[in-house]
């Protein structure tokens, strides 16, 4: 399960924009925007990356991962090769 935390409401208020000129600008209204803003709605990935691009940020600035457990059986071997060849470390938060 991966589990996001939000930074939409924090980034609107730091750029100055209200609710309603967001959801104008995004083609949604504005009662969506305050869904995610509050974590009540769950966005389409094309959504989410829409808002991201709306600040200008990546999607995990907008939308930080907080906790992944593991979602697919891979051998560990296997993912370890993943991170040594991509030189990235997938990181558990979960506790």
């Amino acid at each position: 399960m991966l589990v996001y935390s939000n930074n939409v409401y924090e980034l609107r208020k730091s750029f100055h924009i209200s609710q309603e000129k967001m959801a104008f600008d995004l083609d949604i209204s504005r009662r969506s925007i305050s869904k995610i803003e509050n974590g009540e709605q769950n966005l389409s990935l094309d959504m989410a990356y829409r808002i991201a691009t709306y600040f200008g940020l990546l999607l995990p600035d907008v939308f930080p991962l907080l906790c992944m457990e593991k979602l697919i059986t891979i051998s560990d071997t296997t993912a370890k090769d993943w991170r040594d060849d991509h030189g990235k470390e997938l990181r558990n938060n979960c506790g």
